[in-house]
């Protein structure tokens, strides 16, 4: 079955290193890693900065990944922080949460 990221210098050289998980004892929090690389698919003219988050959790396998593309030159965990109230806003706008 193929991937849905296709092999790259920019994926496959940056971030493998935040997918292993720790070593050690886990503990009950969940250990959180940002990183942030250039990306360039075929279908864009430049490369463009894209921040993953990865979260490992007690108990799971693998690891949660999220990305998210962006053109901030804010460090990888604000501009995490930043898209994630930025949803959470949008979403209580629309009556998507605390419905009173």
């Amino acid at each position: 079955m193929p991937s849905a990221f296709p092999r790259t210098t920019a994926w496959s050289g940056t971030s493998p290193e935040l997918l292993p998980r720790p070593v050690g004892r886990p503990s009950q929090k969940p250990l959180v890693e940002y990183k942030g690389f250039l990306y360039r698919t075929a279908s864009w003219k430049t490369a463009r900065r894209v921040v993953a988050k990865v979260e490992h959790h007690a108990g799971q396998l693998f690891p949660r990944v999220g990305f998210i593309v962006t053109n901030l030159t804010l460090p990888s965990r604000a501009v995490v922080r930043f898209y994630n109230k930025r949803g959470h806003s949008r979403a209580v706008d629309q009556g998507g949460e605390n419905k009173r």
